[in-house]
């Protein structure tokens, strides 16, 4: 679908011009008492500001340093690991007889991608009144469950997984950030340039009362007419004071969104002309399933969803291990001969189990791993679903705001005519004020719509980047 509207008139242009134009007040004011200076916000400037600010992204960032912590944690599954190791008590009984025992020693282990641990414990313990030396070395292989490399390097996988999610959804916080910020702007940019039509709606208005009270003391019109006039100027300056009120309230949220002091003065400068969005609703479905981040997140959560599921069938097998033990001992009533006299050793080799018969929570997580993949397959396509409904719904929104635009054109057009002619009615005598009212407020009314018409086009306009996933790059996530 490809948008060809009109083109810009005079009037458009017109009335952009006034839009680009700051209030006067604000343009005369380069420091503040306090000493702060105006800063002057353009959209770059506002994201780059809004990006850098921990505040709004504060927990993203933490959960990105949270999956780095994992990552490193989970990265140590395979280093040399020493534990130091210490006992003491007191025995009694036996050919030992009484005494108190005291024992240290320190174990080294490793552990393969494959499940193998190998191990090697040298200690030494005073029982009773002998010291008794030992040397040990082991080798555990799981035969079943715990083979392999998938289930061995599972942690490392899935603090992956944590590291990549939280990096995702960091950028997509970010992205979120930026259109709020754009969106706020450009809220500040519709009221100050309503502000600007409605004070020159108010001294129109002032204008038409004075010279309605000049009339009516020369007897050309009657109170009534005044009486309306004045009305109508209260109500004028009524909603000035509200706009103006909304104005301020949409600087602060500017100020919240860039964490700014509060008493910060800005000025805002955003792009106002008018630019045809001229996309094809298919192309930019096929952008928008091609570069949303959110898609790349669904396929990723299938695939660990899958891993899960292997694992998680896997613990079904029953627990069997391999095992091979060498054991070199010595003991002496003095400790250096306990090391010098002569030793002895044992080895041995043979199988190991230890697997609850029934498998009742291994079979339990495995039902819920199968469940929890066709959820996350289903995710995904809804995911898809959404995403195309929503670049169908942001296009014709934009085909809605140019028609929008179109009318509010017409309009303002055919109430500077009625006014033209109210005036001069009025002006001879031929009618009372009440048309000339009228169409001040029809003419105010069409100004503020296509002042609104244009900004939500342009707001729509960056809704559209940030749905087809273009507003910000991806980032390229590094493992």
């Amino acid at each position: 679908m490809i948008f060809t509207f009109f083109n810009r008139t005079a009037l458009l242009l017109t009335l952009i011009g006034q839009l680009l134009v700051a209030e006067e007040e604000c343009v005369e004011l380069p420091l503040e008492e306090e000493g702060k200076a105006t800063l002057i916000l353009t959209i770059e400037k506002a994201v780059s500001i809004a990006l850098t600010a921990s505040r709004k992204l504060g927990s993203a960032y933490s959960a990105v340093e949270q999956a780095e912590i994992n990552m490193e944690t989970a990265a140590t599954e395979f280093d040399l690991k020493i534990l130091p190791k210490g006992d003491m008590g007191f025995v009694g009984g036996g050919p030992a007889k009484e005494g108190w025992t005291i024992g240290t020693g320190v174990e080294f282990y490793k552990k393969c991608i494959r499940g193998t641990r190998i191990s090697f414990n040298p200690s030494f313990m005073k029982a009773a009144k002998d010291f008794r030396s030992n040397l040990r070395a082991s080798i555990k292989q799981p035969l079943l469950r715990g083979f392999g490399v998938e289930y061995n390097l599972a942690p490392i996988r899935a603090a992956q997984y944590g590291k990549r999610t939280a990096y995702r959804n960091l950028y997509i916080a970010q992205s979120r950030l930026i259109m709020q910020t754009i969106q706020a702007m450009y809220d500040v940019a519709r009221l100050e340039a309503i502000v600007e039509l409605e004070k020159e709606s108010v001294q129109r208005i002032k204008n038409f009362c004075a010279s309605t009270r000049v009339k009516e003391r020369i007897g050309m019109c009657n109170a009534l007419d005044v009486y309306r006039a004045e009305i109508e100027l209260k109500h004028a300056e009524e909603g000035l004071n509200q706009s103006l009120d909304r104005l301020q309230d949409a600087k602060d949220g500017v100020r919240d969104l860039l964490s700014l002091d509060w008493d910060q003065e800005i000025e805002i400068t955003v792009p106002l002309e008018y630019e045809p969005v001229q996309v094809p609703i298919e192309e930019a479905i096929e952008v928008a399933l091609t570069h949303r981040i959110e898609v790349d997140q669904a396929r990723d959560h299938i695939q660990e969803s899958r891993r899960l599921m292997r694992q998680a069938k896997d613990n079904l097998r029953p627990d069997l291990n391999l095992a091979v033990d060498y054991t070199s001992f010595a003991y002496d009533e003095m400790f250096t001969r306990s090391w010098s006299t002569k030793r002895e050793s044992t080895w041995g080799f043979g199988l190991t189990t230890s697997s609850d018969l029934y498998k009742v929570n291994e079979n339990a997580a495995y039902e819920q791993s199968i469940i929890n993949s066709d959820e996350a397959m289903r995710n995904e396509e809804q995911l898809r679903e959404n995403i195309i409904l929503d670049v169908k719904r942001v296009i014709r929104t934009l085909a809605r705001t140019e028609e929008k635009m179109a009318g509010q054109e017409e309009q303002i057009l055919n109430s500077q005519k009625e006014s033209r002619l109210a005036k001069l009615k009025f002006a001879h005598g031929l009618a009372n004020n009440f048309d000339l009212i009228q169409s001040e407020k029809n003419l105010r009314a069409a100004q503020n719509g296509l002042i609104s018409a244009l900004i939500e086009h342009k707001i729509t306009t960056f809704k559209l980047l940030a749905i087809l996933g273009t507003l910000a790059d991806k980032p390229g996530i590094c493992l």
